[in-house]
């Protein structure tokens, strides 16, 4: 098991609910963003240590889309900025932004980054509304809002802790024998697809998945 603690997340998993439910219409597009602002000394800011924004803040957007439509992207392009003669990004990116093209052809636009206030949220955009979650992926505080025709409404779910959660999880798997809800597939799977996107910067071109 991988630990993804947001697939164990209640506003998470509402969202993921609300879209299910068939009432907002197929996802159009969405927004997602992770950013933060990392100073060093800090193992995000080394290649050497795997570092940049893609994989360290970057995933959470890429898994949530991945979440949301209940599909595997099958196109993604991208582009980054690394500031010249900075001392802060001499090794990694400040910033990533990429895309994504689904089967259903719902479409996603991510940005990461390293340089900017903290800011982590997503917006669904589906046939009849809105889903959007923001803060979404912290720790704590996600705050679930919809929207549909002239009707907005904000969400009352009460928190839960998501390692918590998780260890449940697991510790139910293991005492029932039943395959868990983010087997280790769930990372590898996305490890690909950075692969891919990190491939399609590199070659300034879009790369078609399998």
């Amino acid at each position: 098991m991988i630990a993804y603690r947001l697939h164990y997340e209640p506003t998470n998993l509402k969202a993921v609910e609300l879209l299910r439910s068939g009432s907002f219409g197929p996802i159009k597009m969405i927004e997602a963003t992770d950013t933060q602002n990392t100073y060093a000394p800090n193992i995000r800011l080394s290649n050497e240590t795997a570092g940049g924004p893609l994989g360290d803040v970057g995933i959470y957007c890429l898994n949530a889309c991945r979440y949301l439509t209940g599909e595997e992207p099958i196109e993604v392009s991208g582009m980054l900025h690394q500031p010249p003669n900075s001392d802060r990004f001499h090794d990694v990116a400040e910033s990533v932004v990429f895309t994504l093209k689904f089967p259903s052809g719902a479409m996603a636009q991510c940005l990461c980054g390293f340089g900017t206030g903290r800011s982590d949220r997503f917006r669904v955009h589906c046939d009849n509304g809105y889903v959007e979650l923001d803060p979404a992926f912290r720790y704590n505080g996600q705050k679930l809002r919809t929207q549909q025709g002239d009707t907005t409404y904000e969400f009352e779910i009460p928190p839960k802790n998501h390692f918590a959660s998780e260890m449940d999880h697991f510790s139910e798997c293991i005492l029932n024998a039943k395959p868990c809800t983010s087997p280790g597939e769930e990372g590898l799977r996305d490890i690909e697809i950075i692969t891919r996107i990190k491939e399609a910067i590199r070659e300034k071109k879009t790369v078609r998945l399998a």
